[in-house]
């Protein structure tokens, strides 16, 4: 966790870029030590990379899961995602499928 004029700097950064849900999960990661953060916007995901921490997002969830055996496949998901607004490039997309083996 930073410390001092570092922790204000990033409290503001925190607090003027990002959601509640979003300041939430960076606070609970930067509290816990190897933690990974889920997140799947952008402005949340740079302050992430910014703060050190690892980062995952839906999509690549998804693909683990499909790897060690919990999805069966990750294009229906996909699919379901985008009925539900959850935007998603294309080219990202393909490269999801790509990587999921589909």
């Amino acid at each position: 966790m930073p410390s001092g004029e570092d922790k204000r700097v990033t409290e503001h950064r925190l607090s003027s870029h990002l959601g509640a849900g979003e300041r939430a999960a960076l606070t609970l990661a930067l509290a816990t030590s190897g933690a990974a953060v889920l997140m799947d916007e952008r402005d949340g995901r740079t302050v992430a990379a910014d703060l050190g921490l690892s980062r995952v997002g839906t999509l690549g969830i998804l693909v683990r899961a499909k790897r060690i055996g919990l999805l069966p496949a990750v294009a229906p998901v996909l699919d379901r995602l985008d009925t539900l607004h959850f935007r998603v490039d294309p080219g990202l997309r393909l490269q999801v499928l790509a990587a999921a083996g589909e």
